[in-house]
Parts: C-alpha cells; structure tokens; sequence
C-alpha cells in the first residue's frame, strides 16, 4: 500500500511540475507551427562568381542584423553558391520581412581606388546631411 502511495504521489508531483513549467515558460513555436516568412536571397556581382569568401561576408553581415533585431528562431543557411535562405517565425508579411534585413534594397561590396579618400569622405557627409521623410 505504501508503495502504490509512493507512486501517487511521485506522478501528483511530476503533473504539477509539470503544469508549472508550461505556465511559466511557453512553448517556442518555430517556422512550421507559428508560421512565418522564408525570403531567398541571391548574392549578384558585376564581375565573375561569388567567392565562399564573399558569401560568408554577406552571411554573417545579415545573421547579425537579424539577431540585433531580436527576432526569436530566425533562421540563415547558405543555398548553392550564391543564394541564402533566411526564415523568420511569427513575420507573416513579407514585405515586412524584407524590412528587417534594413532599409537599403542594395548590400554592396566594392573595394576603393587609391586616391579617393576626400571622395569618400564628402560623399559620407553629403548622405548623413540627407533627411528620411
């Protein structure tokens, strides 16, 4: 008798640990279950392919404005050799969800020619005198 008493109360105490933990850390549902957007990104350059070198640049420069905008179970994976997958759970627009990868609609990378540090310079003053409206 005292072992079925044992048992009792052993399953009484895992159903009300567990009925605490659902109360107090609900359940994160991903891509599948909560729905979401998947945007495909493809890498363009004027001149030849897209190096491992370049592809992993641009993977990491949109991992971390994702995950600065805290958006929860996002999800970046490379896809081929110039295009890359990015799932955000929960951003059912996605035009919206093209906004979280920032404002501009052109990531570039160029390298500088020598000599056109003043350029560069005037250029960088002339676009933080311009105001968004």
């Amino acid at each position: 008798m005292k072992r079925r008493q044992g048992w009792l109360f052993f399953i009484i105490f895992l159903l009300t640990l567990s009925v605490y933990l659902l109360i107090n850390y609900p359940l994160q549902l991903g891509l599948d279950l909560k729905g979401g957007s998947q945007l495909t990104l493809q890498i363009i350059k004027d001149e030849g392919k897209v190096t491992s070198d370049e592809l992993e640049a641009v993977n990491s420069v949109i991992d971390k404005r994702v995950n600065n905008l805290g958006v929860s179970e996002s999800n970046l994976q490379t896809l081929g050799g110039d295009q890359l997958i990015l799932e955000l759970p929960g951003e059912q627009n996605p035009i919206v969800a093209s906004r979280v990868l920032g404002k501009t609609a052109l990531l570039e990378f160029r390298t500088q020619k020598q000599g056109t540090s003043t350029d560069l310079k005037n250029l960088q003053l002339k676009r933080l005198s311009i105001t968004i409206i």
